[in-house]
């Protein structure tokens, strides 16, 4: 890189942070809603002792570039830890910023006190030193952390320095590195996915500073499609509503890619994809764990319905297709209080079959929701399925039934 060159992206870089911090207060008024029960303090996207092999974040760094790029100004944007402490040399010499985004702000900060740490160590063999550390500082912002808090933070980081075999603590070549290109600024955006808002407001931030998303571990978040329903509520919308559907306001270079997770159910995964494949690959996930736990209920209720739902059907069979038994199920149990998003994931992207075949058997599901409602004590004059259903099938026009069928291939249910 010429020195012109570095100097103005030097300059980027410090407008840049300047314009994140000037926002911070601007970010994440749901996220303490939305935050989960529990902290993942470190990334878990890798095979845990006799666990699946095909997790694998180490597969999606390496396909990062080697190079940063001369004309354009790179940011890598990772969840949560995202792998940050097993690839640090690698985005820094792909990207020209890496940002870590969660909806947790507890993570975020113990993020920020270790890296502060890590820079600060003389050698590999300082990993506890610097965990002691970055929780000492941790502590001394949230004094009302618990044991339990803390015990989680030890244990995740001995797991991360076991499972990520090419963190910076796992050898002096690994450390070395890092301490080569630890400078390479890194900043926390505590925002959810989820909201419109918060990307917006990021998208805005980067567009202003001339900056491109290159490489994005989103990890498993769509794997928690009901945290984005509840977010954002229905508004008498199905199709093209799913978990990633702001993502694409982001500014992405030509040639981004997006990791991801999928650490539900048995067909646990990492995998990569280009982001023009980003939202079908992503719904393939939120799908899996729709299929999860509709399994579970229909096991639970003794219920066949769902049994199977992908089977081939056989030539010539009666065989229903998935949506349509989805849609009978909860017309036969309306009470499951899960049904809203599982019918609003499901309906959002349909294939013509699909939408003929719900069409066909739309007034025999709403007469079998409207008869088990009004046997119950909660009785609503207009039931959500019924609303659902009914704009499920005036949507005429083929939608993206490919992620429906990727989800298939990726083991479905």
């Amino acid at each position: 890189m010429t020195p012109a060159i570095s100097a103005s992206k030097a300059q980027q870089t410090r407008q840049l942070e300047d314009d994140i911090q000037q926002n911070l207060p601007k970010f994440g008024h749901h996220c303490v809603d939305l935050r989960l029960s529990d902290s993942y303090w470190l990334s878990n996207e890798y095979p845990e002792a006799g666990g699946e092999e095909k997790v694998q974040l180490a597969n999606s760094f390496a396909l990062l570039p080697k190079q940063k790029s001369l004309s354009e100004y790179r940011i890598a944007a990772l969840t949560g830890e995202g792998g940050l402490l097993q690839a640090f040399s690698e985005l820094a010499n792909s990207c020209d910023m890496t940002v870590q985004i969660d909806c947790d702000f507890l993570t975020l900060q113990f993020q920020r006190f270790l890296l502060a740490e890590c820079r600060r160590a003389e050698k590999y063999t300082d990993k506890h030193k610097v965990l002691d550390r970055a929780i000492e500082q941790l502590q001394a912002v949230h004094p009302n952390l618990s044991d339990g808090q803390i015990e989680d933070i030890r244990e995740q980081f001995e797991c991360y320095t076991t499972g990520m075999k090419r963190n910076l603590f796992s050898s002096p070549e690994r450390f070395t590195e890092f301490k080569r290109c630890q400078d390479h600024p890194v900043r926390q955006i505590c925002m959810n996915y989820f909201d419109k808002k918060d990307i917006e407001l990021l998208s805005q931030i980067l567009e202003r500073n001339n900056a491109v998303i290159s490489f994005l571990n989103i990890s498993n978040v769509c794997d928690y499609p009901a945290l984005f329903y509840l977010a954002n509520p229905f508004r008498d919308e199905v199709a093209g509503v799913t978990p990633s559907q702001y993502l694409r306001q982001l500014p992405f270079s030509k040639d981004a890619i997006c990791a991801y997770s999928q650490l539900f159910d048995t067909n646990l995964f990492t995998a990569t994809c280009p982001v023009d494949r980003m939202e079908e690959h992503l719904y393939a996930t939120s799908i899996n764990r729709r299929d999860r736990l509709l399994r579970r209920l229909s096991q639970d209720l003794s219920e066949p319905l769902l049994q199977n739902i992908y089977a081939a059907k056989e030539p010539g069979s009666n065989e229903l297709q998935a949506p349509t038994k989805i849609f009978q199920f909860f017309a036969e149990h309306p009470e499951l209080k899960e049904s809203g998003w599982i019918l609003r994931l499901t309906a959002a992207h349909l294939s013509h079959e699909e939408i003929l075949e719900l069409r066909s058997y739309r007034e025999e599901i709403k007469a079998l929701c409207l008869y088990q409602i009004s046997h119950q004590d909660d009785q609503s004059a207009t039931p959500l399925l019924c609303r659902i259903l009914d704009l499920a099938v005036a949507n005429s026009s083929t939608t993206h039934s490919a992620a429906s069928r990727l989800s298939a291939a990726m083991g479905g249910m």
